[in-house]
């Protein structure tokens, strides 16, 4: 059963913020940098690297480029509160731009706009804080992590 993907992160995201989880006042904070490397080789550039705090409304995440580095922007212009942070890793987005692509294109011509999937390139268990086995504890300052999956 997928419980999370991809596709869903803005969503959490926005819920997290919209419910009024995520605060300001957040005391010291740290900035997250990195690599993230599967039996020594980088995933696909944009794979997300996501760190979350549920229990604080924290999250956010970053994407690796070529060589896997990523850095965490998306909260709070990149600064993490200090704490340890679950982990998940969630698949390239290698979807078709809905701004730019009509319904209709993709219906008369779908060969067109298909793409190899990156969803296979690494175990499920990592889509999920809860399986992942990911988790790292953010320090005031910079912190650097390497993050290896098998």
């Amino acid at each position: 059963m997928k419980c999370f993907d991809s596709f869903a992160l803005p969503l959490v995201l926005g819920c997290l913020i919209a419910t009024g989880c995520v605060r300001d006042d957040f005391g010291p904070t740290g900035t997250v940098a990195g690599t993230l490397r599967k039996n020594g080789q980088p995933l696909s550039a944009g794979t997300k690297v996501v760190f979350m705090q549920v229990d604080q409304g924290y999250a956010s995440f970053g994407e690796t480029d070529a060589q896997g580095k990523f850095r965490i922007t998306s909260f709070n212009r990149g600064e993490l509160p200090v704490g340890n942070y679950q982990v998940m890793i969630q698949p390239a987005s290698l979807g078709v731009d809905p701004d730019r692509v009509s319904a209709e294109d993709l219906l008369d011509r779908p060969q067109e706009f298909q793409q190899p999937s990156t969803a296979h390139e690494f175990d499920f268990k990592y889509r999920q804080t809860s399986t992942s086995g990911l988790a790292f504890d953010v320090k005031e300052g910079h912190n650097e992590f390497e993050i290896v999956i098998d």
